[in-house]
C-alpha cells in the first residue's frame, strides 16, 4: 500500500515561525545538506 506525508518538513517549519531559534534552523539546514533531503 503506497503512503504518503500529510505534511512535510516546510510546512513544519512555517508553523513553528519563531519558535524556533536560528540554531534549531541551522541544524536542519545542516542535516538536509549532509543526507540530500529533498525540499519542494
Amino acid at each position: 500500500m503506497p503512503t504518503h506525508a500529510i505534511v512535510n518538513l516546510d510546512e513544519i517549519l512555517e508553523h513553528m515561525g519563531d519558535q524556533l531559534s536560528p540554531d534549531d534552523r541551522a541544524r536542519i539546514a545542516s542535516y538536509r545538506a549532509e543526507y540530500g533531503a529533498a525540499q519542494d
